[in-house]
């Protein structure tokens, strides 16, 4: 909650004091330079390098679905029954 507030609170200043002057993407705001190739570059190779760790929710509770699926239950009718009774 404490990140949340304080990110929040700098992008909103930093908003305010540029206006409709501020980019879409943070990165285009700051001045031509090696710093900012550096740091695009540095952000582009994070973003491979994690990309694994963002997708693995989704292939998680992707195969739990498809067990879900995948089980003979007789009780359940509908593939939402099932994930409901699986999840609880």
């Amino acid at each position: 909650a404490i990140a949340f507030v304080l990110y929040t609170s700098i992008g909103l200043l930093g908003y305010c004091s540029y206006l409709e002057d501020t980019e879409d993407v943070i990165l285009y705001n700051f001045p031509e330079g090696t710093l900012t190739t550096v740091t695009q570059r540095a952000m582009a190779v994070m973003f491979v390098f994690t990309f694994i760790v963002q997708i693995y929710p989704i292939h998680h509770m992707a195969d739990e679905w498809y067990a879900v699926l995948m089980e003979e239950d007789a009780e359940a009718d509908s593939f939402a029954e099932k994930v409901v009774l699986r999840a609880s």
